[in-house]
């Protein structure tokens, strides 16, 4: 079983697993003013060249800020903080591991260097401890726990891996692993996606609102979003 979700969103888990509270969406408003301290602290261009996205309220990062300033009493009891992919994966085998495309959607993330952002997490005052270990899109994470087993009635093992953020697994379903090759996915956002063989660093590409992440085969995923194009469609 591979494991892919959207992005952006994530859950807060307490010591036994519990969830802590409703999860906020991209479209939630919530971590501007977070999002402008960071901005502050490190400058917006240094986060951009190092996480691959401008920096926006919609990211993983200005949210955690937000639940940290605003209910300081959640933030205390969360030991876990979950992304749709590796909350599926850390559910099914108790592994914690996201992949590198979706770890990019935190906004936290050396998408160069492929690993969390210490510089970014110690300005937002957040715990590395909190995220999952990020892996290479398509790692093997591990086997589906005893309990998963007895819950879905079966007795054989199933392999689980961490596979990438939706838009990189549309991607590979559509055939586009290298560059003169775009793909235009209508989900609720409306994104056209491409291939570069390395991080573009031309300033004005972020301006516009693209965004960087890692793909597969040591390529990277360069998105152009349109937040409510496919909504607007359907």
């Amino acid at each position: 079983v591979g494991v892919a979700s959207f992005g952006e969103t994530f859950a807060m888990l307490d010591d036994n697993d519990n969830i802590l509270s409703d999860s906020m969406l991209y479209t939630d408003p919530r971590g501007d003013e977070e999002c402008r301290e960071l901005c502050t602290l490190l400058g917006e261009e240094k986060m951009t060249s190092i996480t691959g996205v401008k920096p926006n309220k919609m990211y993983s990062i200005s949210k955690i800020m937000w639940h940290k300033i605003n209910t300081p009493e959640i933030y205390r009891r969360c030991t876990k903080i979950l992304l749709g992919e590796d909350f599926i994966v850390y559910t099914l085998t108790g592994i914690r591991t996201i992949d590198y495309s979706l770890a990019a959607r935190t906004g936290a993330f050396n998408i160069a260097e492929k690993k969390w952002c210490r510089e970014i997490f110690d300005a937002a005052g957040v715990s590395l401890a909190l995220m999952s270990e990020p892996v290479e899109s398509g790692t093997y994470a591990g086997l589906i726990t005893e309990d998963i087993k007895k819950l879905l009635g079966i007795s054989y093992d199933i392999k689980v891996i961490n596979c990438c953020h939706d838009q990189v697994a549309a991607m590979i379903g559509s055939g586009v692993f290298e560059k003169g090759i775009a793909m235009d996915g209508t989900g609720t956002v409306e994104c056209i996606p491409v291939i570069f063989d390395a991080i573009p660093n031309d300033p004005k590409l972020y301006d516009k609102g693209y965004s960087v992440v890692p793909s597969v085969n040591g390529k990277y995923a360069c998105y152009a979003l349109s937040f409510t194009g496919g909504a607007t469609l359907k």
